[in-house]
């Protein structure tokens, strides 16, 4: 049984404003269809084509916002650090409290959620921007192949040629995207990290893409930035625990400590050991409590259950070595 209980801070993950140009559109799509017609001529047999068209409207939201939210969620999760608060009970709350009414936090709002939810971080964000820049280069090429139609020049009709599937493959549509995340403090309603992160992909082939075809770009574009994000926020949701047992011999120190597989843990992965010191100020007579990093190293063994596993301590006096020492995973 564990003797104390590290408790990882809850966190909630609200919508992200989408300030981009890319929300809601309405998409005309056209459609055309051939009927044959037989007739009798003077010559025989007659037949026609009729073609008809017809058009529909359509109105499309991106659901940008929307798609973010869950690769931050899945990130928070990830990091093994930090508690997901439900989006069931984030959404009765924020009905309640209208967060994000104007598509700004209020910091007394801020503190207000924290105090019913009990979440100790809040991540939104916005997404700044999103372009689509396109590029057509085959229609200058396709010039100079029309030149070189009908000249006797075979070196040049296969240089125009080779020009020509070379510049194809330039063809395309850039997608770029910039978002900014923020995560607050909900006990003080202040932002505590921020960070802009810019993406850019390119849809080959597609230099004039349909709306469905950019929108999905830019999903694409920002989920790809998502590995930056996830570098972040893990300096903030370390893993934490502590050791349970030791084990000495004359080279080696082992320590079994209360995190496991149901932490992601895995053989190789490194920990730091930290002592606590707990100081009293003279004038106040406030305590307070350090956290001081040891010299020691720690790599994970293959020795791993759900709820533990053991670790090898090295460049550390053994004395120095203690249970219920605190241990933090490097991430």
């Amino acid at each position: 049984m564990d003797i104390y209980k590290y408790t990882s801070p809850k966190v909630a993950v609200l919508n992200i404003v989408n300030n981009s140009t890319y929300d809601e559109a309405k998409v005309q799509s056209s459609h055309s269809s051939g009927a044959i017609g037989l007739g009798v001529g003077i010559t025989g047999f007659v037949a026609g084509v009729k073609q008809s068209s017809s058009s529909t409207k359509r109105d499309i939201k991106s659901k940008l916002s929307q798609s973010i939210v869950p690769l931050i969620e899945t990130i928070v999760l990830n990091t093994g650090g930090a508690q997901l608060y439900t989006r069931s009970e984030l959404d009765r709350i924020n009905e309640e409290l209208k967060l994000q009414e104007s598509g700004l936090l209020d910091p007394k709002s801020v503190v207000q959620f924290g105090n019913l939810s009990g979440v100790q971080y809040l991540i939104t964000g916005t997404i700044n921007n999103a372009t689509a820049d396109y590029r057509n280069y085959s229609t200058h090429t396709n010039v100079l192949k029309s030149t070189v139609k009908n000249t006797k020049n075979t070196r040049l009709k296969l240089a125009s040629s080779v020009l020509s599937l070379g510049v194809s493959f330039l063809d395309g549509t850039d997608i770029k995207t910039s978002i900014t995340i923020k995560m607050l403090d909900v006990s003080s309603g202040k932002i505590i990290f921020t960070t802009t992160l810019h993406e850019k992909i390119k849809v080959s082939g597609q230099s004039k893409p349909t709306y469905d075809q950019i929108i999905s770009g830019i999903k694409n574009s920002i989920e790809n930035a998502m590995p930056q994000l996830e570098n972040e926020l893990s300096k903030y949701f370390k893993i934490q625990g502590y050791i349970t047992k030791l084990r000495r011999d004359k080279e080696n120190i082992i320590g079994q400590i209360n995190i496991g597989s149901d932490k992601k843990i895995k053989q190789g992965d490194k920990f730091e050991l930290y002592s606590l010191e707990e100081s009293i100020d003279p004038l106040t007579n406030t305590k307070s409590c350090e956290k001081i990093k040891l010299s020691a190293t720690a790599n994970v063994s293959n020795q791993i259950t759900n709820t533990h596993s053991w670790i090898m301590i090295n460049n550390i006096d053994p004395n120095l070595v203690k249970i219920l020492q605190l241990v933090q995973k490097v991430n």
